[in-house]
């Protein structure tokens, strides 16, 4: 198991782990972080799925947060207007990789937001666990 408490969270160091996860999953890091004013991007990826007629490839809007010292979750104020920071950025999705859980508001607003009938408006779900 790992101890996220270990990685400090007044540095760049949640961040830096998230991108090396990221890529050591096969993602491409089309944007790495970086300091200064983000506007809700902390990393840009993009991954090709392969077919057997079809490439597609996706682009993902990445948002790191690191409360593990705390331990408070991840509440919708931490991740505000996530439709318009995944359209602004042209995502096809976002992910977060969080080392608390995400709160009930939170979780709420993503599966009102992957539920949607609207491809336009709804975030693709695909969810991985580790």
């Amino acid at each position: 198991m790992i101890n996220f408490t270990e990685i400090p969270h007044d540095t760049d160091d949640w961040e830096l782990f998230s991108r090396d996860l990221l890529q050591s999953m096969g993602m491409h890091i089309e944007t790495p972080p970086d300091r200064g004013s983000d506007h809700g991007r902390d990393i840009l990826v993009t991954e090709t799925l392969s077919g057997t007629l079809a490439n597609v490839r996706l682009r993902w809007l990445v948002s790191c947060k690191h409360f593990a010292g705390s331990q408070r979750s991840v509440t919708e104020n931490d991740e505000q207007n996530l439709l318009e920071r995944v359209k602004g950025f042209k995502a096809d999705g976002f992910i977060g990789v969080y080392s608390t859980l995400a709160s009930s508001g939170l979780n709420h607003r993503l599966e009102q937001l992957r539920n949607n009938p609207d491809p336009s408006i709804g975030i693709k779900d695909y969810k991985k666990k580790f």
